[in-house]
């Protein structure tokens, strides 16, 4: 019998790997072959079929992570243009912040700001504002004339108005501009919101701002979820142009090429909330970092970006997903021939659930060889977390004389847990990762004394933690500590001091589970991948109707895929029509998603085969879409057009030539500008704390500059050697070089 395994093989060695009887492996590579096969054309598989699966953890494969997708990485550099976005709505999001009350408040604004944001009427300027102001006493007679003489004084006289004064004022202000009605509020001392100025409902189609004073300042105060989602999309919508445009110099604003607007308007509101979510997500509890947000996962829909933000790492561009499998979709694939062994997947909502997702699959119980010797001792319930960690440190000290395992629910209460214990034992590990290397605890024999803090070992239950415990026959005991806390309130109230119930409340929960995951989960699987497999098909007709398509024409066919995914997916709209719409445009030469940038890669091939008329043709189609972000389509075109015409470049050509490049070097600003942008809205949160620090964000947005720099100054210099032979008479010699020699 030959026999191999897939892990860690190139393609050529992967194919010689399948050629064999037997293939060893995780579904990890077994899938991700399988799209490197279908998706990539590379052949893997050969002949092989799906036959027989023997799988190990298959509790943990087939329920655990039987939802689970594995997918081959795909670049869109065209959603880079998204990163001044993203960095928008983060800072944007980070102006919001809650009291105590739980009412959402936006940044300090002086009350004459609020009023005049408010109030857009003629003849109402700030003058007016503050003369009202001085006329109902918040200002002290004289004030106004002193702030004009020195406008830095303003905020120095209101900062400690007090609220009879603020009230008094918009009283007046709502008496004279009646089409704005404030709501006031001030904080107690206790956290509670306490309303200024109460009046009857109002009437109806009268509009009512509510705020919370500070002095002179105020805040706008939102009461629910939506009203802060709105407020905030409006400050980006004030920011957010979509080129082609006049392009302005004002501070901040952002620039998205005008394909990407659908995707803009339909994921705005979804991206505002994962600023948000990123903001109260917990390190260490619901994500993780080494140096990179989560090792070997990417979080979607811009929460990913968010997180890297607010830890200042290195910015990754959001990406588009166009291929992908999951275990349940690869192992349905073998039918009813899968094995495998469980010694967890006892409970009969599980084998019930198995039965459902596998049709087909028989499940039968083996008796243990040897009798499991497994001491449970009586669970106990703290109240508070300071208790339950001195009772976890107790009984860790007081088994002693063995080897003891501590598994906790998240890696930051493990790390909790190994700090608590630094000084009350001596032979402790830390095991919270699978990325590292967990060799020398795995290698290390366990003797007395010795304990273990780990996480994510246990996933269904409790019975795969105490399962560490007594293994293979051998004695041994477990105990179950909850922390009321970390439960909700309803279930803190329920447990009281039952640990049956604890228990009780665990399986019902995983029954849940189990039903969700069959009943949603897994049809909108099963819909993605029929999704898929047509989208193969279309594939397919691609290599078919040309034997070896261009890469610009594969690429543009998944970026409109991917696209079609992230804006029509959930619209339950067929895809059939659509494939066939953009395969006809990629036949016309012309791109499926409108993406300027198709125009330039598929010139950029054309001009690599020496058809230098046609490229320059679909370098001019990208700046006719949009010349905002066509700098190398310009840079191209003048660069074809001075290689086509070679030693007998006229007047003309010379002149065009020039135009590009200048052209170009327009361009280029405008990327360079929305740098700045990104590093700027970014950097806002953290601009205090880490001033001088340099963290990888700003390593990272360096390197894309001095790229854009160098290329700049390359620019530059060939307008120079252009303008001396448009003096002089000569032509312009036209060299190609690497991109590492510009730097």
């Amino acid at each position: 019998i030959s026999v191999d395994c897939n892990i860690n093989k190139q393609d050529e060695d992967s194919k010689k790997c399948y050629e064999s009887q037997v293939v060893y492996g995780t579904v990890d590579e077994f899938a991700g072959d399988w799209l490197r096969h279908h998706f990539h054309r590379k052949d893997i598989f050969g002949q092989r079929t799906f036959q027989c699966a023997i799988v190990d953890e298959v509790d943990s494969l087939m329920l655990d992570k039987g939802h689970h997708v594995v997918y081959l990485s795909s670049d869109t550099p065209a959603l880079q243009h998204l990163n001044p976005l993203l960095a928008l709505i983060w800072a944007t999001a980070n102006q919001y912040s809650k009291v105590e009350s739980g009412h959402n408040i936006e940044q300090k604004y002086p009350f004459h700001q609020v009023v005049l944001e408010q109030i857009k009427q003629e003849g109402l300027d700030e003058l007016t504002v503050l003369q009202i102001a001085e006329e109902t006493g918040l200002l002290t007679n004289g004030t106004v004339e002193e702030i004009q003489r020195k406008p830095s004084l303003l905020d120095e006289k209101i900062a400690n108005v007090p609220a009879d004064k603020m009230v008094e004022f918009f009283r007046m202000v709502e008496t004279r501009f009646p089409s704005c009605q404030f709501a006031l509020h001030s904080i107690n001392t206790d956290g509670s919101v306490e309303e200024l100025n109460k009046r009857p409902p109002r009437e109806s189609g009268q509009r009512r701002v509510s705020l919370l004073l500070n002095g002179g300042f105020c805040q706008y105060m939102y009461f629910d979820k939506n009203s802060v989602l709105k407020a905030v999309e409006e400050d980006v919508r004030r920011f957010l142009h979509f080129t082609p445009c006049e392009l302005n110099k004002s501070d901040g604003s952002c620039y998205i090429p005008g394909f990407l607007s659908d995707l803009v308007d339909s994921k705005l509101k979804l991206w505002i909330e994962n600023a948000f979510c990123a903001q109260s997500m917990e390190k260490d509890h619901e994500y993780i970092c080494t140096g990179v947000v989560q090792n070997f996962m990417t979080w979607s829909d811009g929460l990913q970006q968010f997180l890297e933000m607010k830890h200042m790492f290195k910015l990754s561009d959001m990406t588009t997903i166009t291929n992908y499998m999951s275990n349940v979709g690869l192992l349905q694939k073998y039918k009813n021939q899968i094995y495998g062994l469980s010694g967890t997947l006892g409970q009969q909502a599980e084998i019930e659930t198995m039965r459902k997702i596998y049709e087909g699959i028989e499940t039968c119980q083996i008796p243990s060889f040897k009798r499991r010797k497994l001491f449970e001792v009586q669970g106990v319930i703290m109240k508070d977390e300071r208790r339950w960690i001195e009772k976890i440190c107790e009984v860790v000290v007081e088994q002693s004389k063995r080897a003891v395992l501590v598994v906790c629910e998240t890696i930051k209460l493990a790390n909790t847990i190994d700090q608590a214990l630094k000084e009350k034992v001596k032979n402790k590990m830390l095991y919270i990762n699978n990325n590292r290397d967990n060799s020398v605890i795995f290698a290390k024999k366990l003797g007395s004394g010795d304990v273990i803090i780990a996480t994510n070992l246990a996933g269904r239950g409790t019975a795969q933690a105490f399962g560490r415990a007594a293994r293979q026959g051998s004695p041994g005991s477990a105990q179950l500590i909850v922390c009321s806390s970390h439960l909700s309130k309803p279930l803190q109230l329920l447990i009281l001091t039952n640990m049956m119930v604890v228990k009780e409340i665990r399986d019902s929960s995983v029954a849940e589970q189990l039903s969700s995951y069959v009943e949603s989960d897994l049809p909108k699987i099963k819909k993605k991948e029929e999704l898929f497999y047509q989208y193969l098909e279309t594939l397919d007709l691609l290599y078919k109707s040309n034997n070896k398509p261009s890469e610009s024409d594969v690429s543009a066919l998944n970026e409109f895929w991917g696209m079609w995914l992230l804006t029509k997916l959930n619209m339950e709209q067929p895809i059939t029509e659509d494939l066939g719409n953009a395969m006809q445009k990629l036949i016309q030469k012309e791109s499926p998603f409108s993406n300027f940038h198709y125009y330039t890669a598929y010139g950029s091939e054309l001009k690599e085969k020496k058809k230098l008329s046609e490229s320059i043709s679909m370098f001019t189609r990208a700046i006719n879409q949009d010349p905002c972000w066509a700098a190398v389509a310009y840079y191209n075109r003048a660069f074809a057009s001075l290689t086509s015409q070679n030693r007998n470049q006229d007047p003309e050509c010379l002149s065009q030539a020039l135009e590009d490049l200048q052209n170009a070097l327009k361009s280029l600003d405008l990327y360079c500008e929305q740098l700045k942008v990104t590093h700027k809205h970014a950097r806002q949160e953290v601009m205090e704390l880490l001033s001088s620090y340099i963290t990888r964000f700003d390593l990272h947005l360096q390197a894309r500059a001095t790229v854009l720099i160098s290329l700049k100054s390359n620019i530059h210099q060939a307008i120079q050697k252009i303008e001396r032979a448009r003096r002089t008479g000569g032509f312009v010699k036209v060299d190609e070089s690497l991109v590492y020699f510009l730097l």
